[in-house]
């Protein structure tokens, strides 16, 4: 399926003495992976493909086995999030925009078994094309951070699963911190079984010491996380050397990345690489190099994948791009795919600084900066656990800032206001100034640790 006669089971094989997945509770070895996926990957080729296959998803070992099977099957599957997989009315959403028969399965149900139960035949013309050339298709939803909250891509797995074969390992274990259904998710997933190194999973929600714990528990190397998570890690003490000793490399994207978190984690955990990554639903995370002195910006690796700057608008090449959307308009085909992040890239160095989405930009009576300008700065304060900087409509000026500000529990509000009126004053331009202040106690960012700006 891979190339050469080699297929996804056949990688799988070659590490069956090997420690595949750890979780709260078992242990998996990759010989217990093989023996589950080649079962049920065997009793799924029996199967006509004519549904697409709707998984719960779980960072666990049922969920991986279900997408590896499907992967080794060249079923189309989607992975959803508990609260989606079970809400009826997104489930009438997903028959309307998909425009295929649809298969829901639980992580403890049995796909054959549904499947035999499912008379209905019928797919999107995108997914019938796919799998009539032989591909092996899979979708992903966006996260929702940007545009349109619905669009579902079309993706060939064949392209993930070569993309590694390619791509040299990044780890020798590594924290499941993206859900199954995201991506990141896949990508880790695939990147882990195709050099058969270990993945560690923990169920529940994330919070800074419990993961801090689990990276030092189990020895892992490389930890992709976003820089919004990395913040609220710094800001608790749990990115430091004593307690990460086996840690060699952190890596983040998804959104900006801030200057003073970057540096901050120089200073925490100095032997540590840190790699800015850049990666997309549509175009799956791509190959970058990243400068340790200026690590809130990177470049594209160009034996891997390009990119490249037009009217403001970032541009890539990438090695996974998509089949197109099911739900939303495909345009012509380019090997470029305008990602519609707004960008600066350095004429010397070549290191892209990814701004925002052009929503984000607020304009204040003609004066116009991205949230994460403003962000930065104010992180210098150190009763400020996280900010998320917005924008609403202004009668007077344009658009208004609003700040929402997550504070550590031994500030007072009062107390915050003054110190804050006094840092706007000296470190803020005038134009600068929100207009409003909103002060949480909740995290500021989505539930897979994205700033969300667009409610």
């Amino acid at each position: 399926m891979i190339g050469k006669g080699t297929s996804l089971l056949g990688v799988i094989a070659q590490h069956m003495s090997d420690i595949f997945l750890i979780t709260d509770s078992a242990e998996f070895s990759y010989a217990d992976l093989f023996a589950r996926v080649n079962s049920l990957a065997i009793r799924l080729k029996n199967k006509p493909v004519k549904n697409i296959i709707v998984l719960e998803s779980e960072n666990n070992f049922d969920c991986y086995v279900k997408v590896l099977a499907l992967i080794e099957s060249r079923h189309p599957f989607l992975v959803l999030p508990l609260y989606l997989f079970n809400n009826l009315k997104y489930r009438e959403f997903l028959n309307s925009e998909l425009k295929s028969s649809l298969i829901f399965c639980s992580l403890n149900s049995d796909i054959t078994r549904i499947a035999d139960e499912n008379q209905q035949n019928r797919l999107h013309n995108l997914i019938q094309i796919a799998v009539n050339s032989d591909k092996t298709p899979f979708l992903v939803r966006t996260s929702g951070s940007s545009g349109n909250p619905h669009k579902f891509i079309l993706h060939d797995a064949e392209l993930f699963l070569k993309k590694y074969q390619k791509v040299g390992p990044h780890f020798q274990s590594t924290f499941a911190f993206s859900p199954a259904e995201s991506i990141a998710g896949i990508e880790t997933l695939l990147e882990c079984v195709m050099h058969g190194k270990k993945l560690i999973a923990a169920q529940g929600t994330y919070s800074p010491d419990k993961i801090s714990k689990l990276l030092g528990l189990h020895h892992v190397d490389y930890f992709q996380t976003t820089p919004s998570f990395l913040n609220l890690m710094l800001f608790a003490g749990e990115l430091k050397s004593d307690k990460l000793p086996y840690l060699k490399k952190i890596a983040y994207g998804s959104e900006p990345s801030y200057s003073s978190t970057t540096n901050a984690l120089k200073k925490a955990l100095p032997f540590v690489d840190l790699i800015h990554t850049y990666g997309m639903s549509e175009i799956g995370i791509l190959k970058t190099i990243t400068d340790q002195a200026r690590a809130d910006s990177f470049k594209f690796d160009n034996f891997y994948n390009e990119g490249r700057i037009i009217d403001g608008y970032l541009e890539v090449k990438s090695a996974t791009p998509m089949l197109g959307y099911l739900n939303y308009i495909n345009e012509e085909a380019s090997d470029w795919f305008r990602t519609g992040d707004l960008s600066e890239i350095d004429s010397n160095t070549q290191l892209v600084k990814v701004l925002g989405r052009e929503g984000d930009l607020i304009n204040v009576a003609g004066q116009k900066f991205f949230p994460i300008e403003l962000e930065t700065l104010v992180l210098e304060m150190a009763e400020i656990i996280d900010v998320l900087v917005a924008k609403e409509k202004h009668s007077l000026v344009g658009e208004a800032i609003v700040m929402k500000l997550n504070l550590d529990k031994n500030t007072t509000i009062e107390q915050f206001q003054k110190k804050f009126k006094v840092f706007c004053e000296n470190k803020l331009p005038r134009f600068m100034h929100p207009h409003r202040l909103i002060f949480v106690d909740q995290p500021l960012s989505n539930d897979r640790f994205k700033k969300v700006r667009v409610e």
